[in-house]
């Protein structure tokens, strides 16, 4: 919007854009950047009613030109069973810094040839209404791993759920060494090391992205800005693969003593990939009762 701006659902606030509510101490801004910068705010569930709602937007601008130049989205995040009780670890990430972690992970990213870094891994608001962890990999080696080997039941009876979006194109393909999330055992180099979910999209930029658990397909064409729940659920050698509260897979006789977790790659593979945000993750026992 340019250049602040006041929302309304149904006549009540449901936040603003403005230099008030965007100031962090040692990032002031004004409105020469604030006019361009994409936001995005949470609107209540109980604000909504069935049939027509109405949007109102009030904008000041101060100079030149004002109004909405850009899309306006409407996500509708779906509901889903908690199917972990998070006894174990249970994050939001809604109380975290900006590009920190839980002091529970380690992260490392592959440094590039100029000093610098290709990805990025951590915790961002940028263009969402909540904090999420964002991992970000351009052509490098981007990965957050649990800091302790022994964060799951040593007796293999556990659930681990997560949210995720895929923001853009993905380019790359399912490796033994990369995943969204898998299971661990020392540092990032160690060879113990288990992925458990991919995503592949055979290296072709913009095509449709499959999601696989241990090389089963677990559903095709994965869309984009669009929340997923995935729920692994272990009880022995017995593995559950649930999306979106619906069991896809199921494995057997499958052994693992490898009791931390990761998201990412491990190893040296580089892969090229592009923004997914993972939300809501717990690790307990299961919890919920979800489709056969």
């Amino acid at each position: 919007m340019d250049e602040q701006g006041w929302l309304y659902v149904n006549g009540e606030s449901v936040g603003e854009h403005t230099l008030e509510s965007e100031f962090m101490v040692g990032q002031e801004i004004t409105v020469a950047d604030l006019w361009n910068r994409p936001f995005a705010r949470v609107v209540p569930a109980e604000l909504l009613r069935a049939g027509t709602n109405v949007l109102t937007v009030r904008i000041h601008a101060s100079q030149h030109n004002a109004g909405i130049h850009q899309p306006v989205r409407i996500w509708l995040r779906a509901s889903y069973h908690a199917a972990s009780d998070g006894t174990i670890f249970a994050e939001d990430f809604d109380d975290l810094p900006v590009g920190g972690l839980p002091e529970a992970w380690k992260r490392y990213i592959q440094p590039n040839d100029r000093g610098g870094f290709h990805g990025a891994a951590g915790i961002s608001d940028y263009f969402f209404a909540n904090r999420t962890l964002h991992l970000q990999d351009q052509r490098s080696h981007v990965v957050v791993w649990s800091a302790a080997d022994d964060i799951l039941p040593a007796d293999h009876r556990w659930a681990v759920q997560f949210d995720f979006r895929l923001v853009g194109a993905l380019n790359f393909k399912a490796s033994p060494n990369g995943a969204v999330f898998g299971l661990k055992q020392g540092d990032r180099r160690s060879g113990a090391f288990l992925p458990l979910i991919h995503l592949d999209n055979n290296e072709e930029a913009g095509k449709p992205v499959t999601l696989l658990a241990l090389g089963h397909e677990l559903a095709a064409g994965l869309p984009a800005h669009q929340w997923h729940r995935l729920v692994i659920q272990r009880e022995g050698t017995t593995w559950r693969f649930f999306l979106n509260d619906e069991l896809k897979h199921t494995a057997t006789d499958l052994e693992c003593d490898y009791r931390g977790y990761a998201f990412g790659s491990f190893l040296d593979w580089q892969h090229r990939a592009q923004d997914i945000h993972y939300d809501n993750l717990r690790i307990g026992r299961f919890a919920g009762q979800l489709r056969e």
